[in-house]
């Protein structure tokens, strides 16, 4: 491959272009092996003559410099040969993506879900120890290291938990965070301030557009947690301008307190270039939250094959029509839609469906931390004995991210059941 016109000198000294692995909106990634070392690395392009892009791309920069973490992508070396253009050696990580693997069979095994689920809460953690917050939590963003499409115990409901060796596990199935950039780094008076109760002053375009859901139904066991169903209709007309915003960032992972703010905003009067700083007016004081919520969409899409987008209800329905079960038993219909599987809420086990249930509460006061996750023995017993960074040296150096309502709940309620 012709190394791209935008690398300058001392990259194409250095390294070798491969292939194309990923475009987005205003970046693009390149496969790259060093010529030297025979080291393989994923090589980022940002070029742009809008400020703001070049802001996210010296913001991701900034950031990625502070952090070390195993299941983090990690900032090798940089160069920008131009104001409008900057070039990011990244580490490289074989594997398909998360959404890779739930869009080819659907529910993972609870096993596989709950070594993948606990590195990314760890992960995350560790960015909310250091005063990150992502800002674009999904599957598409996670690599899983050892996994393929071929491996039948990724999906495969035979293999118990009790049987399983976690340590090994985490070794084999690699998890890392890829895509920094609408990471932003919270300031104390980030953390300190209110989120605005009226009008916001502007509009985020790269959040959530989702139909507003004010509360959780806790009737039904399979609804409890709430199914996202088809965008509003009235946002229809908008629908032209949103295809453009595909590069700003996922809305369907998007929290309430995000979505609640922005459905009613007539989008025809915003132009996708002048889009505000990502989140910036919601994401200050329960900026940490919106990453909670957004682990726990994910977490819901691994254990029950539907995306956010998607009722599992609907799907099981479908999936279960006579047609498509005589079609299934005669072998006339092998597509890929037809192999995923999926999962009710209500045969979840009830340590992860605890989790779930709490990370996606609306009230984001009401909602479980991560490092409130962090602690429970779903993630702890997988990451126990393992070499990982000390998150809570950090959370107490970090002496302005005040204590969570929920976790000062959890605090108190600890301590009457010890007494």
């Amino acid at each position: 491959m012709i190394p791209p016109h935008e690398w300058p000198d001392e990259v194409v000294q250095q390294y070798e272009a491969i292939r194309p692995v990923g475009k987005g909106g205003f970046a693009s990634v390149v496969l790259a092996k060093h010529k030297d070392t025979g080291h393989k690395v994923a090589m980022k392009i940002v070029v742009s003559t809008n400020r703001q892009q070049m802001g996210y791309c010296n913001r991701e920069l900034d950031i990625l410099k502070e952090l070390h973490h195993p299941n983090i992508m990690k900032l090798i070396d940089h160069w920008q040969p131009s104001e409008y253009c900057a070039v990011m050696a990244l580490s490289y990580s074989p594997g398909p993506t998360l959404l890779q693997l739930l869009r080819y069979r659907g529910a993972l095994n609870f096993v596989f879900a709950r070594v993948i689920i606990a590195q990314l809460v760890d992960a995350i953690l560790y960015l909310h120890s250091r005063a990150v917050v992502h800002r674009d939590i999904k599957p598409d963003n996670l690599i899983v290291s050892g996994a393929s499409l071929e491996q039948d115990e990724i999906w495969d409901s035979s293999t118990s938990e009790s049987d399983s060796d976690y340590k090994v596990l985490v070794q084999k199935w690699h998890l890392t965070l890829i895509d920094f950039g609408f990471a932003r780094a919270l300031t104390p008076e980030d953390i300190k301030k209110k989120p605005p109760k009226e009008d916001i002053a502007q509009l985020d375009l790269d959040a959530s557009f989702r139909r507003k859901r004010k509360t959780l139904s806790t009737a039904d066991p399979d609804l409890s947690v709430g199914s996202t169903r088809s965008m509003s209709s009235d946002l229809n007309r908008s629908r032209h301008l949103m295809r453009k915003m595909s590069a700003l960032g996922n809305r369907a992972f998007a929290a309430p307190e995000i979505t609640d703010r922005i459905q009613d905003q007539d989008l025809s009067q915003h132009d996708v270039f002048n889009a505000t700083d990502t989140l910036s007016s919601h994401v200050s004081y329960y900026g940490l939250q919106v990453d909670a919520y957004a682990v726990g969409r994910t977490m819901m899409y691994c254990l029950t094959g539907a995306s956010p987008n998607e009722d599992v209800n609907e799907l099981i329905a479908l999936n279960n029509q006579p047609l498509f079960v005589i079609f299934r038993m005669l072998g006339c219909c092998r597509t890929k839609e037809q192999s995923v599987r999926y999962r009710r809420v209500s045969q979840i086990p009830d340590e992860p469906l605890h989790l779930m249930k709490g990370l996606l509460l609306v009230d984001p006061q009401q909602r479980k931390t991560l490092r409130m996750a962090r602690q429970l023995p779903y993630i702890d017993n997988i990451l126990q004995n393992l070499d990982r960074p000390n998150v809570k040296k950090e959370i107490e150096f970090l002496s302005f991210v005040k204590i969570h309502p929920a976790e000062a709940a959890n605090d108190n309620h600890n301590s009457e059941v010890t007494s």
